[in-house]
């Protein structure tokens, strides 16, 4: 395994892929599903699964957290 670190954009975007982008943007969705199916690491979540996730909505560098009782709060994440 090759671990590459870049420290910008610039940098990741002259990195080369081998990925066929133009083959990516042919899939359509079914086959899209269908490929996520073949692999066991990789399953679509279930509707109970979706159900447990918290929105999160990420604005000017904060973190805010969709809350049932309150409508949004702002959660700050600790600085290193």
């Amino acid at each position: 395994m090759v671990k590459v670190v870049v420290s910008s954009k610039k940098e990741a975007e002259k990195l080369k892929s081998d990925t066929d982008w133009e083959k990516v943007r042919a899939l359509t969705e079914e086959e899209i599903h269908d490929a996520a199916l073949s692999d066991p690491d990789a399953q679509p979540l279930t509707e109970e699964e979706l159900e447990q996730f918290t929105p999160v909505i990420h604005k000017g560098g904060g973190v805010y957290e969709h809350n049932k009782s309150k409508s949004i709060k702002q959660r700050r994440s600790k600085k290193n």
